[in-house]
């Protein structure tokens, strides 16, 4: 099992272009059952904040956000990572990067330059797919 983490900024994309790369790695996460997906309350509080932003409206429904929040819940492993004091370029990511170092599963993002640029286990959507052949 390969474990993942998908970052806000691709969960984002995938919603608003249901034929992207992104919506490949959501659909192949979700559908494949060779993968752990990780997630902590603070992430599923991040996902439901941003999807929620009025901008997002017109595309991805308050009923939506519902729907996605409860087949992560549902799907997920929900975790409480401890938190870690490394220095990472973006803080408001801390959650992603506490629970990448306390389950080693990838995360998938579309801002490498949010994270460690040390670490490997920050991949890009479309690295990801090429990853998994």
């Amino acid at each position: 099992m390969i474990g993942v983490i998908i970052d806000t900024n691709i969960l984002v994309s995938a919603l608003l272009k249901p034929i992207s790369v992104p919506s490949k790695v959501l659909q192949t996460v979700f559908q494949n059952g060779n993968f752990n997906i990780y997630v902590s309350m603070a992430i599923l509080v991040e996902y439901q904040r941003v999807l929620s932003y009025p901008k997002f409206g017109k595309i991805i429904t308050s009923n939506d956000v519902r729907k996605i929040i409860a087949m992560f819940q549902e799907t997920a492993k929900i975790k409480k990572p401890p938190t870690t004091t490394f220095p990472i370029p973006h803080e408001e990511d801390r959650a992603f990067y506490d629970i990448a170092q306390a389950t080693g599963a990838y995360v998938i993002t579309g801002n490498h330059n949010h994270f460690p640029p040390t670490n490997p286990k920050f991949i890009s959507p479309q690295k990801f797919l090429e990853f998994l052949g």
